[in-house]
């Protein structure tokens, strides 16, 4: 399963509805088909940064879409790679890390 990294900036609107947002966010990435394995308060550019699974790429995009057109603030996503699969990837290009 896919993992990815979700940073985001909550909206002035919302600021004062926390469990509101988090409980209807959470919901939705239920519905969407999203494990959020850790969501964490941040201080800097991104007020929280989580980490979910998702069964695809489309899955995290029509979260990202739905979370804007709530007016919840905005999202950056990025693809994970964890270890043994960015070394995997490097063994294909001839990067074997013995080097």
């Amino acid at each position: 399963m896919p993992r990815f990294v979700m940073m985001g900036k909550h909206s002035d609107e919302w600021l004062g509805h926390q469990p509101e947002r988090t409980n209807k966010v959470a919901a939705k990435a239920k519905e969407l088909g999203l494990d959020i394995k850790s969501s964490n308060y941040t201080q800097g550019i991104y007020d929280f940064v989580d980490v979910i699974d998702a069964a695809d790429r489309e899955s995290v995009m029509a979260f990202s879409i739905w979370y804007r057109t709530q007016g919840y603030g905005d999202i950056t996503t990025m693809s994970v790679f964890q270890r043994p699969d960015f070394e995997a990837i490097g063994k294909t290009v001839g990067v074997t890390g013995d080097e």
